[in-house]
């Protein structure tokens, strides 16, 4: 048995190897067949020349078939390869075995696993370069062409064999230079070319027919410098696109429908999405390699100094965009497209390295890219415009290599440490949404451990047009600077540029530049223009200054167009100005421009806010501007537009003054939607809708904008052409918001709310606290635009002649025209005696905390908020004017109306009350005072300053039946220094100037008609001359052409009319201002300061009634003058009363003193004695006599002072010494010494006044005298 059964495993043996033999002859007889038949690709490859046989540079090394085929390859990096960089390669180069290279397994692979059932089976054969073509053929996982030899695949052909159903198999290659062939070649046919030196790079084979039907065909390539990539089958690709990379070798397998791939399907075809270069110091640029091959060199200590990066062939809309850091210049601007980047020439190597892509093409890919850098080798992968490379580390990039995955796709290696960054990199992080960022050095650790620095300075700018807006600073030792960093406050929002210097001993060492966006989820917006919105969003800012659903602080950005309103260093909390423009500019200018840039910018840092608009309603078309053109979303932002006052019901209606409003509205709906779509197309508003532009949209508004808010102070005064229809749509649209409410609300708040929205608007308790201070009322006059106020001082005098002396005047002009603008306004005013109140604020604001006061003025929407009690005259209209609605301004409550009468249209019965030649204006009075019956009229003759009331008869005449004469009783005029005699004015009024330092040289009376005869005389003290003698009414009394300024005056009324009236005046004296009022030929001003008086008013008033003011001080004269003769100077200049004679701070001794009084009221004079350096007490010396010594260089040490006669009774003679080493000792009086003894303590200079007897001292008498006895100090 066993012998049997050996003897069958020997013929077994036996069988197999004779079954064996054959094949592998057959197979030797093959590699000795030369088969040359060619099918033609399509016509354009047919036509290409034929070029020498050429093979790519780099060679593959074999790796093992087996280990090939278990993976997929990743590229590898071939630097020096270009898609030209090809070279012949030598006959004797090629295997001689090259038939037989990678068949060795395939031999012994069973029949089952090269033939699918029933026989049916794929075969296919290459054209190799410098081989030709294959003289085999290869079936069923067998692999045709070489791997390990750099050999190219130039062509192919496929067939199947032992078909059992009908079909066909197809194929198509993708050829070095033409691309995908336009035609798919079959059963056999050759795709590709030869004789042309072409590569192929790709392939797709597909089944057709039923076989296609029951039958899946699997193929993979070997590529170069990727090996063996995955399985693909039925027409997809595989191999590369492009890399320029050469197909090696290929396999194929016919299996059964459905049946399970025949190993990995990973990556069977590899697709370059971008190709690069890079210019390396030495080498220059070098050629173009694709994605995942590696531009530049390493281990070469090459630096790239500049790249070129461009899509290969995008299949999706986009760019690819990328920008370097450049050795010693920073960033570069971004480039596109297979732009340059860096620089060439410079010797500048790149240290860091941004890309991304944009469009279609970043929704689908991810890109990766990485970096070998000098010192550190290739670091992490980076991706989608994160920085790649080195910063302040002086280590250049070597080489980069690109990748695009999948969006979301897994990245193709380690993503850490892409980025290393400087010494000095500095982060700056936003403390949530206030204004403070945290300054975190990155490397505060290193720093410190090794002494890098000992200081950082942070600036941080804000820029608008190449200008700094606004500067932060701060320096910390790096010692204090905790890990977590340090807080900076950046004052306001907005995108910052930071500079982080860091200092070693004060000498900058490393920066670092970065920048700092400081953000908010919710901005409040107003770029507001006028007085009313401003007046209206200043009263709600306490409301929306914090977010009422979060509680998060609103930063709310303000800017004006009449910026004076505002006291711009007391904004309230969380409100900031415009930082567009510099804190100096905000205060006097505005910007729209700059406005709508930087809530771009705004939008730009904070895309998900929200922004609340707030602006006056006829500049709804800014709209477009700032929210439109900087494309901010709808929902993201509201409207709230803010009356402009009368504007608002003139314009909107004259707009709906049409037959049918409604279809004006439509039209203007539509006008306002066309603009706003452009606008956010185009980034910008259209040229149409400028400032002011389409102011007729405001209620169009509402309809574009659903949620918009519009404030109004009445909605009962809008008009339309259908009989105020429409505008009673409008009325019911609009919010009514009235000023006065708001003004209770926030004084409701609490006094502290209410000081802040005063001192905002440097509001002034004190406008009208001389009017009460004289127990008068106040009348506040309205100007208008200056060069608008038609005939003011016509309509001031009639306001002051209807009310009388029970009123003080002043006037409150626009505040486009502050009064300090215009020099001749200031004189205007001064001429009437009307005093002048802030232009900027608001009068709506005074009026609210000055209810008292009454109002009169042209027409202002500042009626409005007047009560019936405050508003009284109103200016050039007339009654039917100004009640007709036509204004938008609620005039009901005005006593009357002043027009200048025209008297070629006047009224007849008017005219006849008109004197010929003279200014005549008519008053018509309100229904009220009509009702009354006292009078119907009134006629002012500014000419003859008479005012007339007139009741209308029953035959249409007019009788007067009162009569109000401005009198003119005294009149008088100044001659001023630079300006000469200036033009008479009544009494009362300023005559003069006031603030500008122009001394008075002369002035003149005259006594007006009065129904008392008498006269007036008058007298000036000038300088250098004193008192002149008196002059009657009508002659100069001081100088004229001498320039020696008028001191003091006295006036005095003579005959009859001084029985009955007394003659008040009052002098505004340098360095005084005004004094109070003298009357009746006593003094006024002053004698032997010589300060120069500069303004006069004079004023008549009935004896017995009280004085127009204060009467306490009118006259100021000089008692005592004194002088000091001081070590190194000498005598110096007199001084008096009170005035320091000698010197501090320069350690000079006095060394003598004399005094003298000036002109005493009564009989007596002044002693004095002073204690002497080595002498001690001197004898007792008056009246100018010297007192101490002068050419011994011995100073004084202390003085005594009294007063003799008389004048000791009635006065105190106060005097105090600047001592050396004590300062200023307390005063002494009447004889006490004042200064040192036994000290050796020189004086240094002495004060003295004379006060009346038992009023208090000048200040402290504390210690006015030290003196040594006995080693002891004594103080007195």
């Amino acid at each position: 048995m066993k012998k049997k059964k050996l003897l069958k495993k020997v013929i077994a043996l036996l069988l197999c190897m004779m079954l064996t033999v054959p094949s592998v002859t057959l197979r030797a007889a093959d590699v000795r067949t030369d088969v040359s038949s060619e099918n033609t690709v399509n016509e354009k490859i047919e036509t290409g020349e034929t070029t020498n046989d050429v093979s790519d540079t780099t060679k593959q090394q074999d790796k093992g078939e087996q280990e090939q085929q278990q993976e997929t390859a990743k590229p590898e990096s071939n630097p020096d390869q270009g898609e030209a960089s090809q070279e012949p390669v030598k006959e004797e180069e090629i295997p001689q075995d090259i038939q037989e290279t990678e068949n060795t397994s395939q031999d012994a692979k069973t029949e089952k696993e090269v033939q699918t059932k029933e026989g049916v089976s794929v075969e296919y054969r290459s054209h190799i370069q410098n081989v030709d073509w294959e003289t085999s053929w290869k079936k069923d996982g067998q692999t045709s062409g070489t791997t390990g030899s750099a050999k190219r695949l130039e062509a192919i052909q496929i067939r199947l064999k032992n078909q059992t159903c009908a079909g066909s198999v197809e194929y198509r290659t993708h050829i070095q230079d033409y691309g995908w062939e336009t035609s798919w070649k079959k059963d056999g046919q050759s795709s590709g070319t030869s004789k042309q030196a072409k590569r192929l790079e790709a392939i797709q084979i597909r089944l057709t027919g039923q076989m296609a039907e029951q039958y899946d065909i699997y193929y993979r390539v070997h590529a170069q410098n990727f090996g063996w990539l995955g399985w693909t089958k039925n027409g997809d690709k595989a191999g590369t696109e492009g890399y320029a990379l050469r197909l090696e070798a290929i396999e194929m397998k016919l299996l059964p429908k459905g049946s399970a791939a025949p190993g990995t399907t990973e990556n069977p075809f590899v697709k370059s999405h971008v190709k690069y270069r890079a210019h390396s110091a030495d080498i220059g640029w070098q050629p173009y390699v694709y994605e995942g091959q590696t531009a530049g060199t390493t281990g070469k200590n090459r630096p790239v100094q500049a790249m070129n990066i461009s899509l290969d062939k995008p299949e999706y809309n986009g760019n690819i965009e990328y920008r370097a850091y450049v050795q010693d210049n920073g960033w570069q601007n971004w480039v596109k497209n297979g732009a340059m980047t860096g620089t060439t020439g410079k010797n500048l190597k790149t240290e860091a390295i941004e890309i991304r892509l944009t469009g279609e093409m970043a929704n689908h890919y991810d890109l990766y890219y990485r970096l070998h850098v000098a010192n550190y080798g290739w670091l992490g992968w980076a991706k989608n415009g994160e920085t790649a490379g080195t910063s302040g580390r002086d280590c250049g990039i070597e080489a980069v290599e690109i990748r695009f995955v999948t969006k979301g796709g897994q990245a193709p290696g380690n993503t850490n440490d892409h980025y290393i960054a400087s010494a000095w990199e500095t982060d700056y992080v936003q403390n949530g949404e206030t204004t403070v960022v945290s300054v975190k050095p990155e490397s505060i650790g290193e720093i410190q451990s090794k002494n890098l620095a000992t200081s950082v300075e942070v600036t941080a700018t804000m820029e608008y047009n190449g200008k700094v807006t606004r500067q932060i600073k701060a320096e910390k030792s790096v010692k204090s600077v905790a890990e977590s960093g340090f807080l900076m406050d950046l004052k306001t929002y907005g995108k910052f540029k930071v500079t982080a210097a860091y200092k070693k001993n004060g000498k900058v060492v490393g920066k670092d530049e970065g920048t700092a966006a400081v953000a908010a989820s919710e901005y409040n917006l107003a770029p507001l223009s006028a007085t009313f919105p401003v007046v209206y969003f200043s009263l709600s800012m306490w409301d929306i200054t914090t977010s009422a659903d979060t509680g998060k602080a609103v930063p709310t950005i303000v800017m004006l167009d009449r910026p004076a309103a505002y006291n711009w260093n007391n904004l309230p909390k969380n409100v900031y100005a415009m930082p567009y423009l510099t804190e100096k500019a905000i205060q006097t200018s505005s910007d729209y421009h700059a406005y709508a840039q930087y809530v771009k910018d705004l939008y730009e840092i904070s895309p998900n806010a929200k922004f609340h608009l707030y602006i006056n309603d006829i500049t709804c078309s800014y709209i477009h501007w700032v929210i439109y053109a900087n494309r901010i979303p709808e929902g993201q932002y509201t409207i709230t537009m803010l009356s402009d006052g009368s504007g608002t019901y003139g314009i909107m209606n004259e707009t709906y003054n049409v037959p049918n409003p409604q279809e004006k509205h439509q039209q203007l709906i539509e006008t306002w939607n066309a603009g706003k779509k452009q606008a956010y197309e185009t980034g910008t508003y259209g040229s149409d809708w400028g400032w002011h532009s389409h102011w007729d949209c405001m209620y169009a508004v509402l309809s574009c904008e659903p949620g918009t808010q519009w404030w109004v102070s009445r909605n009962d005064l809008f008009t339309s052409g259908d009989n105020n229809v429409f505008a009673e749509q409008i009325k019911n649209s609009v919010k009514a918001v009235n000023v006065n409410t708001l003004l209770q609300a926030l004084t409701a708040k609490g006094e502290q709310v209410t000081e802040e929205f005063k001192n905002l608007y440097n509001f002034n308790d004190g406008y009208f606290s001389d009017a009460e201070e004289q127990g008068k009322k106040a009348m506040l006059l309205l100007g208008t635009y200056v060069f608008n106020e038609e005939n003011f001082s016509d309509y001031a005098r009639l306001t002051q002649l209807y009310y009388g002396d029970d009123y003080l005047y002043y006037y409150k002009g626009h505040p486009r025209t502050p009064t300090d603008l215009y020099p001749e306004k200031k004189k205007q005013l001064q001429d009437l005696g009307i005093q002048d109140v802030d232009s900027a604020i608001a009068a709506e604001l005074i009026l609210f905390f000055n209810p008292e006061i009454n109002m009169s003025g042209y027409g202002s929407s500042t009626f409005n908020s007047a009560s019936e009690e405050m508003a009284c005259g109103l200016f050039s209209t007339t009654k039917d004017q100004a009640l007709n609605g036509g204004s938008g301004i609620n005039y009901s409550g005005i006593d009357w109306f002043a027009s200048l009468i025209d008297l070629k249209t006047a009224d007849p019965e008017i005219e006849k009350l008109c004197k010929e030649g003279n200014t005549n204006y008519l008053l018509e009075f309100s229904d009220e005072i009509e009702a009354k019956g006292k009078h119907d009229i009134a006629i002012f003759d500014a000419s003859d300053g008479i005012l007339k009331f007139y009741k209308k008869q029953s035959d249409g005449s007019y009788e007067m039946v009162e009569k109000k004469s401005e009198g003119n009783r005294i009149t008088y005029s100044s001659h001023v220094k630079d300006y000469g005699w200036l033009a008479k004015v009544k009494e009362n009024t300023i005559s003069g100037t006031v603030g500008e330092s122009r001394p008075m040289e002369a002035f003149r009376v005259d006594l007006g008609n009065t129904e008392y005869d008498g006269s007036v005389e008058y007298r000036a003290h000038v300088a250098d001359i004193g008192w002149q003698d008196w002059v009657t009414e009508g002659k100069d009394a001081g100088t004229v052409g001498k320039s020696k300024p008028i001191e003091a005056v006295s006036i005095r009324l003579t005959g009859e009319i001084a029985k009955h009236y007394d003659i008040y005046y009052q002098l505004h004296v340098k360095n005084f201002g005004w004094l109070d009022w003298a009357k009746n030929g006593e003094n006024a001003g002053t004698q032997g300061y010589a300060y120069p008086a500069e303004a006069i008013r004079i004023t008549l008033v009935e004896k017995g009634q009280k004085a127009p003011g204060s009467t306490k001080e009118p006259f100021k004269k000089t008692k005592i003058q004194y002088q000091g003769h001081v070590s190194q100077i000498g005598w110096q200049s007199w001084q008096k009363d009170g005035a320091s004679a000698g010197t501090t701070g320069k350690n000079l001794g006095m060394e003598a003193l004399r005094m003298n009084l000036l002109a005493p009221e009564y009989a007596g004079g002044v002693k004095y004695r002073a204690h002497i350096q080595n002498i001690g007490w001197q004898g007792w010396k008056e009246n100018g006599a010297l007192a101490g010594t002068t050419g011994k260089s011995l100073h004084m040490e202390a003085v005594q002072i009294e007063l003799t006669g008389k004048m000791a009774e009635k006065y105190d003679i106060y005097y105090r010494v600047h001592s050396q080493s004590y300062g200023w000792l307390g005063w002494a009086k009447n004889g006490a010494a004042a200064g040192t003894s036994g000290l050796n303590r020189q004086m240094e200079a002495v004060e003295i006044r004379l006060v009346q007897k038992g009023e208090k001292a000048p200040g402290s008498t504390e210690k006015p005298y030290i003196k040594f006895i006995r080693k002891l100090y004594m103080s007195f």
